[in-house]
């Protein structure tokens, strides 16, 4: 009898097929089955999350694991309120007591995928494969990875034009060494300051 019930308050563990935003209130809408199956069991059931917090279930993956959500029925209309997706579990391999991780979800999740991890350590950590969107569109995408490899360059350019003045010769440091040394110097200290604001954009 009590499971008759529950059964007519949840839906527990359905499928997230699809999700789509309302073209004028914004409030997230998810179409919901049984991915496996490929059945359609419901259309426009709402998505209610944490304050604060705004996303949209990855689309589901056909035949396979997809996102799975747990739905509240209120007359006839279903109110989703708890989600799971395993396909994003081995981002958070890593995850230990007292962590939280906010990873992107779907079917092309793996280890490299961008999220950010808040230990309970303290630690903050970012990680991306394609740079940082800065709110500008895409061409205020940065990316990272160049940035930091021209850093590398521009270190190995100073140790160079140091280990061309070590030991100091006798006839003693000549102008042209001394302006390949400082150039390299301020390469290397923009390299550092592209990146800073690539990561605290000041509005």
């Amino acid at each position: 009898m009590r499971h008759e019930i529950f059964g007519q308050l949840f839906e527990i563990g359905r499928d997230i097929l699809n999700g789509h935003l309302h073209p004028v209130t914004k409030v997230a809408l998810l179409q919901y089955g049984d991915s496996t199956m490929q059945q359609v069991d419901g259309d426009g059931a709402e998505m209610w999350q944490a304050s604060g917090v705004f996303s949209l279930p990855a689309a589901a993956t056909q035949g396979a694991a997809s996102s799975q959500g747990i739905g509240l029925i209120i007359r006839g209309r279903v109110l989703f309120f708890g989600f799971r997706d395993t396909r994003a579990a081995k981002n958070s391999a890593d995850i230990a007591p007292g962590d939280s991780s906010i990873v992107g979800t779907g079917a092309a999740c793996n280890p490299n995928n961008g999220r950010v991890v808040a230990r309970g350590t303290g630690a903050l950590e970012l990680r991306t494969t394609v740079g940082i969107d800065l709110g500008g569109g895409a061409t205020d995408a940065v990316s990272l990875a160049s940035k930091v490899d021209a850093i590398n360059a521009n270190l190995k350019t100073v140790a160079q034009a140091l280990g061309a003045l070590t030991p100091v010769p006798a006839s003693g440091i000549t102008a042209a060494q001394l302006s390949a040394l400082v150039a390299a110097a301020n390469a290397l200290a923009g390299g550092i300051a592209t990146v800073a604001s690539a990561l605290i954009k000041a509005k």
